[in-house]
């Protein structure tokens, strides 16, 4: 118990946000950092991180081993972003991100406006792991 405590603390100490929600803002950290980007205000609607080359970014993560790996995304956030990143966590990792641009977002709509987003539309999607590997 007092190692999830000392995580705890050491999480808070570098104002992560929400302890809750760790891996994700570890994710959202992790893409802002790699594409030279700044993560948005905690309080800002609509996108996770902001690139000069990409604007405004979605970041989603999911644990690569969950059974289900389903994103979704209202209406009323693909209008506010420019691009969508899907990233598969594993043991700590970033073992597959996907970039996802808005038309095609903007095609994946579903009747009600809602895109739904899962395995089926990795292909889709514009593979940018090695941007996350370890330069050797």
């Amino acid at each position: 118990m007092q190692e999830i405590r000392d995580v705890i603390r050491i999480l808070s100490k570098h104002q992560f946000r929400s302890v809750s929600n760790v891996v994700g803002e570890f994710v959202e950290r992790q893409i802002a950092q790699t594409l030279g980007g700044t993560q948005a205000n905690h309080c800002q609607k609509g996108f996770d991180v902001f690139s000069k080359d990409l604007g405004n970014i979605e970041v989603k993560s999911r644990n690569f081993h969950a059974k289900s790996k389903l994103c979704q995304l209202p209406a009323h956030k693909i209008h506010s972003l420019d691009h969508f990143i899907l990233a598969l966590v594993k043991d700590g990792e970033l073992d597959k991100v996907f970039l996802f641009d808005k038309q095609t977002l903007l095609s994946l709509q579903s009747s009600s406006g809602t895109v739904y987003i899962d395995q089926r539309h990795y292909p889709l999607a514009q593979n940018i792991t090695d941007m996350f590997r370890p330069q050797v």
